[in-house]
């Protein structure tokens, strides 16, 4: 019987959001929790599990880390933890096992790890040798380097967005290696790096341009039994990295005859770049979006993608916030924003008590607390229905507060904020509203966009911006796209093996 040794470490971070995050934000298991936890998931690793299974491999559960929510860079410390631990279990299995499956993101950063990913899987490799197999699963958000290629035999990606099939992606990691498994040879990695960041509805891979793109990718797959995973990555813009960019990516059985691969992909990715342009986000200032809601005349989502906690914000812009108490306060206007102090307060009053809180800028100092008199509606512990993934939140004490048409619910942890049943939760059902805010470039259909008359992006301030030209990026390559002007792109292939 096979042996397989998994571990999970998922985090999205953006490297401009000034506060850190911490292990208190991750879900953290070792050994058979691991099994037991994501047996009630969405995910990648319940995905591979599922292949395991019926193909009765004896799976070695090592160690999971999982943020439920993104953040700032994760201090060094809390990084090397769960780098040790991940270690601890890889050591504790040398000589057992046949093949090694990680759950990772991708887009993870500490102060003294700019590539923790990659190190961790070099360290991986000094300890288990290059001839043992490791398939990893990625992100399509995540940052794709040269050490992650060089010390991993093969890995799929995220093919959805909004991401619907985290356990698909994982079921497609787990074939991998278990074909690997069998054939004994390590297969060749060709990638086309391109310098172009991209935001934008045309990223919806149902409906909008990245879907094609997959279409082409997947078509190389199904047209040549050579090629045993291919797709995209496209980087989150908002890990200022230095390997921040886009790529095409095949995996390949060998080196034999890749020339038509490479060219293949080559030619993806060109026209990838020819429509870098129409890759981007269209944005909506404050001021329009107030016009264009009311031309509308119905249930209007204002995407705040700029504190958008599922890419590495804070979740405490009151950005949004003002401009509804500025324009029209009557408007029905469904909002969530994290503020601790804001949610305390509100249970040390309790329902029914008007109390005067300051709103925003708990966490992020790009924004300055606004003064509002409420009156506390409803207290919660703040645990809710992860829709998406499965599994619960946990947002601390949480308090749904109103004043005049708008209806605010305060989070003391952050949790991502594209859910519906962060509202339905507390007992605001979205469509009763004439605006409601989510956090988050986009919504899923199924949640939001099936019925709500328009989805607008608007242009706010954040460290998460789809105005990226806003954010100030330092450390990731240049030039690149659309932070600079490019007169030209000519595809280089890169092939690790």
């Amino acid at each position: 019987m096979l042996k397989i040794l998994i571990n999970e470490c998922i985090q999205e971070v953006s490297s401009f959001n000034p506060i850190s995050s911490n292990l208190e934000q991750f879900q953290l298991n070792k050994n058979n929790m691991i099994l037991e936890v994501h047996a009630q998931l969405i995910t990648e690793v319940s995905g591979a599990l599922n292949i395991f299974d019926k193909n009765d491999i004896d799976v070695i559960p090592g160690f999971s880390a999982r943020a439920m929510s993104s953040g700032g860079l994760l201090p060094d410390k809390d990084f090397e933890f769960i780098a040790a631990n991940i270690l601890t279990s890889v050591e504790d299995s040398i000589g057992q096992v046949d093949g090694y499956y990680f759950a990772l993101h991708g887009a993870m950063q500490s102060p003294s790890y700019e590539d923790p990913e990659g190190w961790l899987l070099e360290e991986v490799v000094k300890r288990v040798g290059c001839e043992m197999p490791i398939v990893i699963s990625l992100d399509m958000h995540g940052i794709l380097t040269e050490k992650m290629c060089q010390n991993i035999w093969a890995f799929s990606m995220l093919h959805t967005y909004p991401h619907v099939d985290f356990q698909e992606n994982g079921e497609r990691s787990a074939k991998l290696l278990l074909d690997l498994i069998k054939s004994k040879k390590r297969p060749c990695i060709i990638d086309v790096p391109i310098p172009a960041l991209v935001r934008g509805d045309e990223l919806i891979t149902e409906t909008g341009l990245l879907g094609t793109f997959y279409q082409k990718t997947d078509g190389l797959v199904q047209n040549n039994p050579a090629v045993l995973a291919a797709g995209l990555m496209i980087g989150n813009p908002f890990t200022d990295v230095l390997g921040l960019k886009s790529h095409v990516v095949a995996i390949c059985e060998d080196k034999k005859n890749i020339a038509a691969i490479e060219k293949q992909c080559s030619a993806i990715a060109e026209e990838f770049w020819s429509k870098r342009n129409k890759l981007q986000a269209t944005t909506i200032s404050l001021a329009d979006a107030f016009i264009r809601f009311k031309e509308l005349g119905a249930t209007v989502v204002f995407a705040d993608a700029a504190d958008a906690t599922s890419s590495g914000a804070s979740g405490d812009s009151n950005a949004i916030l003002e401009g509804v108490l500025k324009f029209d306060p009557t408007i029905r206007t469904l909002l969530p924003i994290l503020d601790d102090n804001a949610a305390a307060n509100a249970h040390s009053a309790g329902v029914g008590s008007a109390i005067s809180v300051h709103l925003g800028g708990s966490c992020d100092p790009q924004f300055s607390p606004t003064e509002i008199k409420v009156e506390v509606l409803l207290l919660t512990d703040g645990r809710i229905d992860n829709e998406s993934h499965g599994g619960i939140y946990d947002a601390g004490p949480t308090a749904l507060l109103k004043y005049e048409g708008l209806r605010i619910i305060v989070f003391s942890k952050p949790i991502h904020l594209f859910d519906r049943s962060i509202f339905i939760s507390h007992k605001c059902n979205p469509k009763d509203f004439e605006i409601v805010v989510v956090k988050s470039p986009h919504t899923q259909f199924k949640f939001f966009s099936a019925w709500v008359k328009d989805t607008l992006i608007i242009d706010v301030p954040g460290a998460t911006s789809a105005n990226l030209k806003r954010l100030g990026h330092k450390k990731c390559e240049r030039p690149i796209f659309p932070l600079d002007v490019i007169s030209s792109f000519t595809p280089l292939t890169r092939c690790y093996q």
